[in-house]
């Protein structure tokens, strides 16, 4: 929490940030991925959990109201299908991930990052993109090859 603020600070950024790092493992240092001044995609994880950051930050903005502490929502998984159906039969045929442990999160109480059948489009050109992804991938390195 406290790099992240630190670099909002020398940016002199003011409002809703999303400051993502991640651990490298060659030196167990976090390192700075990017800094993200708009709401992203797992935001609706946060709002189904019960912390709607557009909303606080909208009340911030616009109304002057300082967002308070509130309590959320524990144990609701953020599932992404067009990359779990891509990516998820390498990973378990490569890393021999156990199935049961990959498929928890579609029996558990869960958001979907892409999916709503109120709005197909999203998810559809998602498909599309991880289709195009995947046909990159050289057919011996396929998992249906290994």
């Amino acid at each position: 929490l406290e790099p992240g603020r630190r670099i909002l600070k020398a940016m002199d950024f003011n409002g809703f940030a999303c400051v993502e790092f991640k651990k490298d493992e060659r030196d167990g240092l976090y390192k700075l991925i990017e800094v993200n001044g708009r709401h992203n995609l797992s935001t609706l994880l946060a709002v189904e959990c019960g912390i709607n950051f557009p909303y606080l930050h909208y009340k911030h903005v616009l109304e002057n109201e300082i967002p308070l502490s509130q309590g959320f929502k524990k144990g609701i998984y953020w599932v992404d299908i067009t990359r779990d159906i891509v990516f998820g039969i390498k990973y378990m045929t490569i890393k021999r991930c156990n199935p049961t442990k990959f498929f928890r999160p579609y029996f558990r109480p869960h958001i979907f990052a892409i999916f709503d059948f109120k709005d197909l489009k999203p998810f559809v050109k998602r498909c599309l993109y991880m289709m195009s992804i995947y046909r990159k991938i050289p057919k011996h390195e396929r998992p249906h090859n290994n």
